[in-house]
């Protein structure tokens, strides 16, 4: 979402931004499982990897935060975007070159209260370089972002 475009829905663009000149901020979505039987959630992490833009980088943290909201990809501006939970999930160090991947760890406890069901997650930040990441439109599915789930015997 662009708060410098605050009508304009992007839920069909092959890449994220979080931050920049105007406010950025992007959202996502994982259907998570249920817990396999006998196991319990111990690791959960966002994997994301920057676009192909020589600026796609950032030198700058972001912050993930739990969507509480309801949203939909073809639907949400920045006019319309959903409402986000007061607690931090963990914080993504981004790489500062295009093409290039990341990995931020989640708060587990949050991730495992939604097995089952559908989570959203939002990258929010308040630097001044706009980080630009795969979307799940990616030309290639290689780039796109991803919620590695861990799952240990009870």
């Amino acid at each position: 979402m662009n708060e410098g475009s605050k009508s304009t829905a992007y839920g069909s663009a092959t890449s994220l931004a979080v931050r920049g000149s105007s406010g950025y901020e992007a959202y996502l979505r994982f259907a998570l499982p249920a817990a396999p039987a006998g196991t319990t959630l111990t690791g959960a992490a966002l994997e994301v990897r920057t676009d192909s833009s020589a600026t796609a980088g950032s030198a700058d943290a972001v912050t993930l935060r739990p969507v509480t909201g309801e949203w939909t990809e073809a639907g949400t501006t920045w006019n319309t975007k959903p409402a986000l939970g007061p607690s931090t999930l963990g914080t993504l160090t981004p790489p500062a070159a295009s093409n290039s991947g990341a990995t931020a760890e989640l708060d587990v406890a949050a991730v495992r209260a939604a097995l089952g069901g559908d989570y959203g997650v939002a990258l929010t930040g308040t630097g001044t370089d706009a980080l630009w990441l795969w979307s799940s439109e990616a030309p290639s599915a290689a780039g796109t972002p991803r919620l590695i789930l861990t799952f240990s015997p009870q």
